[in-house]
């Protein structure tokens, strides 16, 4: 089993060997650090985990090898991460613990020390589960403090690089702690530097990053693009739209989250919120049930939840889907019941009369599922959407349904549909729902689709 790992030349060597068998240098950096696990190798910039035989402490140490760099642009930004970290102090951003640098004949490498973080990424969260509309909004709540401390720093500083895989949640606390301030600069460089070179995720930057500008309201779409990610479970660039906007299914978030999501996200910077402190107040108000905690937001969500909504409106072939197992029914009790129409009758002579009368019913029981289709099919073309929620889950022998609630005009609607097993089985109660209504008759409406982490999923 590998002990530690050579500064000098990577290979592994047992512990407590201060020189390499391999190439004859020494096994760590310097006297206080021993390198005992390689965490990542991009190009020029290795991370390892190391113990700091001075503290006593696991730290993780990031470096730089100035013979393998391809451009000065490598070296700014990784003394830009030191300089940065060094001057943040906040419980929720490792802490820059050192920095040196080593020479090996003609080589040079550059060392940073920071805290090691015991925990995972939400990137590596996101493959393993589904994530809730609470915890969505706690993780925006704790990362817009983050943001808040890191405006009002002077000069204010701008991550530039706000991603799941940039946040990452302690083990043993559950805090949310932003990592990698590599593409980190002050607003005052951001501004009054020409030529600013673009950096950040495809995707999570904002659209004044793409023209080399980054400024605190960069960080607030970053974060509103982590928290799609999250819900949808798509890369943000997934559900890049028209106007420069992000196209999902805003009636599956929520009126109240979609809102804050848009917000955050709005293509021109003055439209996001500046207060990140006052909207993490808010945001932890909803995830604690507070009424109209979100209400200034849910009245600027880009779907209307009464009315002509903007809402994708469903096409009139989508309310045909699972026709397919409506017609093997009808194929297996068509079958069935002239089986047992001819033998009954039979025994009293008149089997062609039985099984006429059979065939008569099944044709009937087809007529009507196919009215069903076609009255979802007319609601989807001329009705209004509103959005429901799921009230009951019901399963007898092989047919799946549920109850769910909608309001129009103040008046309260209840109702029970049908779905398809796949649907039924990724819902729960208390799901938000797409309905659509006859504006004539309110009381008349159905069901167009449920979302959830896979997107959208056919009734």
């Amino acid at each position: 089993m590998i002990a530690q790992i050579c500064a000098a030349c990577g290979r592994g060597a047992d512990d407590g060997v201060e020189e390499c068998a391999g190439c004859g240098g020494p096994t760590k950096p310097n006297e206080r650090y021993r390198l005992r696990q390689m965490l990542s190798h991009h190009g020029s910039r290795v991370t390892y985990v190391a113990d700091d035989e001075l503290r006593g402490e696991r730290v993780v140490i990031k470096e730089l090898m100035l013979r393998a760099t391809e451009s000065l642009k490598e070296v700014e930004l990784f003394q830009r991460e030191a300089e940065v970290l060094a001057q943040l102090d906040h419980p929720r951003i490792p802490e820059l613990t050192d920095h040196f640098e080593v020479r090996r004949g003609k080589s040079i490498s550059l060392y940073s020390v920071q805290e090691f973080i015991v925990g995972e990424s939400l990137a590596s969260e996101t493959s393993t589960r589904r994530f809730t509309r609470p915890e969505v909004a706690t993780i925006l709540a704790d990362v817009c403090d983050l943001l808040a401390y890191l405006s009002t720093c002077k000069p204010p500083v701008v991550h530039r690089d706000i991603k799941p895989a940039n946040l990452l949640r302690r083990k043993a606390s559950g805090e949310i702690v932003l990592v990698d301030f590599g593409a980190a600069r002050v607003v005052a460089q951001s501004l009054h530097k020409s030529g600013s070179t673009i950096t950040g995720t495809f995707g999570y930057m904002a659209p004044e990053q793409l023209l080399g500008q980054a400024i605190p309201a960069s960080d607030v779409f970053g974060l509103g693009a982590t928290a799609l990610r999250l819900l949808t479970g798509r890369e943000p660039q997934e559900l890049w739209g028209e106007g420069h906007r992000f196209d999902y299914d805003r009636v599956a978030l929520g009126s109240e989250l979609a809102g804050v999501i848009d917000a955050m996200t709005a293509p021109d910077p003055q439209d996001r919120p500046t207060d990140t402190k006052l909207l993490a107040l808010q945001l932890r108000a909803f995830v604690g049930n507070e009424r109209g905690a979100l209400e200034r937001y849910a009245s600027r969500a880009l779907v209307t939840t009464t009315g002509n909504s903007d809402l994708r409106r469903p096409r009139r072939r989508e309310a045909w889907r699972g026709f397919g197992g409506d017609m093997k029914l009808f194929l297996l009790g068509l079958v069935v019941s002239v089986l047992l129409a001819s033998y009954a009758g039979a025994s009293v002579g008149k089997a062609p009369f039985a099984a006429m009368v059979a065939v008569l019913g099944s044709v009937l029981w087809l007529l009507w599922a196919m009215l069903k289709r076609f009255r979802r099919a007319q609601l989807y073309t001329t009705g209004r959407s509103v959005r429901g929620v799921v009230t009951a889950r019901h399963v007898t022998q092989q047919t799946f349904s549920i109850d769910y609630r909608y309001q129009v005009d103040g008046v309260a609607h209840v109702a029970t549909e049908k779905v398809i097993r796949d649907t039924f089985v990724r819902i729960e109660e208390g799901d938000e729902i797409a309905v659509w209504y006859n504006p004539r008759h309110p009381a008349v409406a159905t069901l167009s689709v449920i979302a959830d982490q896979r997107g959208q999923l056919p009734v």
